[in-house]
């Protein structure tokens, strides 16, 4: 577990432009997550916001990223 103090909310505008949600050329800029007035204000995430993002991954390139990470996988269904 590790804590990462910036580029967390553009990390997610990122991966949110590359699901085809938002534009590219906004990714960065349009802070999808911070939902509240006083987060847009300053600029900074104060509540978390959980979303969710379906990309295809093939299974063997998740085991490539496990091998050379030395990490383990699980492939489910996310539905409980």
């Amino acid at each position: 577990m590790c804590l990462v103090i910036a580029g967390k909310s553009t990390l997610t505008d990122s991966l949110v432009a590359a699901a085809g949600i938002i534009a590219v050329e906004n990714a960065g800029d349009m802070r999808l997550t911070d939902t509240r007035a006083d987060e847009q204000e300053r600029g900074i995430t104060i509540k978390s916001t959980g979303i969710s993002l379906y990309f295809k991954v093939a299974k063997e390139d998740l085991e490539a990223a496990a091998a050379k990470y030395g990490t383990k996988f699980e492939v489910g269904t996310g539905r409980s």
